[in-house]
């Protein structure tokens, strides 16, 4: 085999190894000696880091000498990412490891804390790309503190991606420690993806102010690249005066970005009144496709021209109250049509309500190819939610964990609902928990299913 794909031209055998895992593209390397040549750019591409002998055998790599720009790594690596169980006394290294990594543009830092400074990705030209996703555990000192040093850690120009992820939000955020995210949005005016997504212990959460990020940017800032754009976890704009002031910063913000097509905004706040008239909807950019509102607004957009063209919708509230608090939202689904959402999302977890069938029976009907469900709270009565998905004929992936469906003492087994939901549709797929397990629908030529648990 090696021989007849070593026949074929050079850009024909790069197509293949392009499409290799990381494992396939290390056992393809050793076949023979021209195969390393061709896999080198792809399994040096991005470099994972999740121990220490990881950042030693790379630092001696970096500093052998009369290497052939084939096999250099400097030459090749674009992306880094820190992971697992990387010790604090080795990022010393990577003082001397980044620098020489030429084109490094990319860097994804989940380890489970953060370093004294981050000036080593400061002096990478080429650097676009920054996540920081520290797995601290928010009870922690550091990781009660670590939030408070963002103007030590974000000191990047020029973006073109960045996410920063906190499981802490620090007394006085919005007035003390807010401001370097504004620097960072006025440094890169090329930015395309922004995902904050900051949230807060205690009882009451604390929250943070996207409106305090963006109101010091003014009316003339406009960032023509931006695409995605994410507030998550406790984020709190004021959303009473979100509602009820056109000239909101955020509303502003968003009516100038008219390229994002991924808008995110979750609600872990109480939003007092019933809903938002159609004619006070923010404007919200034509372009959109993947939205996630407060169930306040989504009455609205429904009932929109945005509408026919939403792929995917997620109501952002962290909790909902009252006896029926979808029903609104289910009665002005069930008046149109959406014929582009693919990909509905409930966000809420806790609260004192159940959700009805109403809401499922709704959509399955508006959206004919819907193809992807996830909840979180626990449904009102199972039969009924089985029967609200007959006709959701395209449904292929439902996202659930058993105690949402089936209350204790209720009379059927977790097994047995995975065969009523793939008997009742019959093009799905997968069936995920929020836990991460995976069941797998496998159907035989006769129909018969049985299933994969992953």
């Amino acid at each position: 085999m090696s021989l007849s794909l070593n026949r074929l031209p050079i850009e024909i055998r790069t197509m293949i190894f392009s499409q290799l895992s990381q494992r396939s593209l290390a056992s393809a390397s050793r076949v023979c000696r021209d195969w390393p040549v061709s896999a080198f750019p792809f399994l040096f591409h991005t470099l994972y880091m999740s121990s220490a002998l990881h950042l030693e055998v790379l630092k001696e790599q970096l500093s052998l000498e009369d290497v052939s720009d084939a096999l250099s790594v400097p030459v090749h690596v674009k992306g880094l990412e820190l992971s697992g169980r990387v010790p604090k006394d080795s990022i010393c290294h990577l003082a001397y490891i980044v620098p020489r990594l030429l084109h490094l543009s990319y860097i994804y830092w989940g380890l489970d804390f953060m370093p004294e400074s981050l000036e080593w990705p400061f002096k990478c030209p080429a650097l676009k790309s920054v996540h920081l996703w520290p797995k601290l555990v928010s009870t922690s000192l550091e990781g009660r503190s670590w939030i408070k040093q963002l103007p030590r850690f974000i000191q990047f120009t020029g973006l073109t991606h960045f996410s920063l992820k906190s499981r802490s939000i620090p007394y006085k955020f919005n007035e003390k420690h807010i401001r370097p995210l504004t620097s960072l949005l006025e440094s890169s005016p090329n930015l395309e993806s922004i995902i904050l997504d900051l949230s807060s212990a205690t009882k009451p959460p604390r929250t943070y102010s996207p409106t305090l990020i963006i109101e010091p940017l003014g009316d003339r800032l406009v960032l023509s690249q931006l695409r995605r754009c994410h507030f998550l976890g406790d984020a709190d704009p004021d959303w009473f005066e979100f509602a009820t002031e056109p000239t909101h910063p955020l509303r502003t913000f968003l009516a100038r970005h008219t390229s994002i097509r991924d808008l995110a905004i979750s609600c872990s706040t109480e939003v007092s009144g019933t809903g938002m008239e159609l004619n006070n909807l923010p404007q919200l950019p034509p372009s959109i496709r993947h939205l996630a509102i407060p169930l306040f607004m989504c009455e609205s957009v429904v009932e929109s021209p945005l509408a026919l063209h939403i792929e995917s919708l997620a109501i952002s509230n962290l909790s909902l109250h009252g006896d029926d608090p979808l029903g609104p939202l289910a009665e002005a689904v069930s008046k149109v049509t959406l014929p582009n959402l693919r990909k509905l999302e409930i966000w809420a977890g806790y609260g004192d309500f159940e959700l009805g069938s109403g809401v499922f029976e709704a959509f399955v009907s508006a959206a004919k190819g819907l193809e992807e469900l996830d909840f979180k709270a626990e449904v009102e009565d199972y039969d009924e939610f089985l029967t609200a998905l007959d006709g959701a004929e395209n449904l292929r992936q439902i996202t659930v964990n058993p105690g949402q469906l089936l209350k204790p003492g209720f009379p059927i087994t977790w097994n047995f609902a995975l065969n009523e939901l793939a008997e009742m549709c019959p093009r799905l797929e997968m069936i995920l928990t929020h836990g991460g397990q995976m069941n797998r629908v496998i159907r035989d030529d006769s129909g018969e299913i049985c299933w994969d648990y992953m």
